[in-house]
């Protein structure tokens, strides 16, 4: 397969992610290669993240009120740092769940943060990763408006309330009086944008895809972005 220890999956959420990372950790492990998955926040059976920031204080959806955005970036890198050193003499493969856009990035992106830092931030943590030769699978969708209303008719009323208040009502949010569902599209528009220019900034092995449910495509693409070979 292609030369890396590290894959990321990102999109925005109900892109994918998650199994598509499961895809992918499967298709090498079926063919003898030592894989595993880094989800993208605390699960039952991993209550501690090792990469994330704002689960770990206080205020998890409101992180503004803990950290600045000093401190947030400097506690994601070394956290990014000490990761890197964990896993340096393991041979296994990691697919990961977002954490480079979405996560972390997010969080910073919703405490107001100018999108040049942010960039320069992916870029800290993709220099922290060099050694293990990072790639980057990303998922984005032609209307952000259908794509969030789908996941938040896929996930219940309670779930989208919950992204609504969180998300609309940050820093971010507030700054620009945004509101309800459209604030949440519009806040995920400006999103998609930093998220696109950063993409297409990265200097490291990459693949967008056009999420239009095409999932048999989309694997094979992936499978071949990732040179794999078809069983």
């Amino acid at each position: 397969m292609k030369d890396t220890r590290f894959i990321f999956v990102e999109g925005i959420m109900g892109a994918g992610k998650s199994t598509t990372a499961w895809f992918i950790t499967e298709q090498l492990r079926r063919r003898g290669i030592t894989a595993g998955i880094l989800e993208e926040g605390p699960t039952l059976e991993q209550p501690e993240h090792s990469l994330r920031v704002a689960t770990a204080f206080p205020h998890p959806n409101a992180i503004w009120r803990d950290l600045t955005p000093e401190a947030f970036m400097e506690t994601s890198l070394q956290k990014w740092q000490h990761f890197v050193q964990s896993v340096q003499q393991d041979r296994a493969v990691t697919t990961c769940v977002g954490l480079l856009f979405h996560g972390n990035m997010t969080d910073l992106f919703l405490m107001n943060v100018e999108p040049s830092v942010l960039h320069n931030y992916v870029d800290q943590v993709i220099a922290h990763l060099q050694a293990l030769k990072p790639v980057l699978i990303y998922f984005y969708h032609s209307n952000i408006s259908q794509a969030l209303r789908w996941i938040c008719d896929e996930r219940g009323k309670a779930w989208e309330d919950y992204q609504i208040n969180w998300k609309v009502g940050s820093p971010y949010g507030k700054q620009r009086s945004l509101h309800g569902f459209d604030g949440l599209v519009q806040l995920y528009k400006d999103y998609r944008a930093i998220c696109d220019h950063i993409f297409t900034q990265l200097e490291i092995p990459k693949l967008a895809i056009r999420n239009e449910g095409d999932w048999t495509k989309y694997y094979e693409q992936i499978l071949g972005f990732l040179e794999v070979p078809v069983e």
